[in-house]
């Protein structure tokens, strides 16, 4: 019996690591997709004299809020399903992990910046009067 579990476990995790992947795929695809309008954002703001430091702060932090966020409501969701799961079908007592929430957040967090800013670079990183040219 705990050699079943241990591989259901197994597999719940390794599903859960490609759902990240599959999530962290979205996230850039979703910002290459609004590249030209946020560039043009971008552009705008620093030919209002926005500096570049104030434009990246503001765009890290829109990333890891989301990525946060994201996080925060898909942990919510696997905890109490995970705990139906195990109580109601399996009749299994569960525990949580202390550390599993915080970790999770973070780790959610600094990949939805990292994978947002380098989807990002290139509109923070334009001259203003070429894509304010351009349109």
């Amino acid at each position: 019996m705990g050699r079943i579990l241990d591989l259901i476990s197994t597999v719940g995790r390794a599903l859960a690591m490609l759902m990240l992947a599959s999530s962290l795929l979205v996230l850039a695809a979703s910002l290459l997709a609004g590249r030209l309008g946020r560039q043009r954002d971008l552009a705008l703001l620093r030919t209002l004299g926005a500096p570049y430091k104030t434009l990246l702060g503001s765009l890290l932090w829109e990333l890891v809020l989301l990525g946060a966020t994201a996080a925060l409501i898909s942990g919510v969701l696997a905890r109490v399903l995970s705990d139906l799961n195990a109580k109601k079908i399996l009749e299994l007592p569960t525990t949580a992990n202390p550390w599993a929430a915080p970790l999770l957040l973070l780790a959610a967090a600094l990949l939805t910046a990292l994978v947002g800013l380098l989807g990002s670079w290139r509109a923070l990183n334009a001259k203003p009067l070429e894509v304010l040219r351009s349109e």
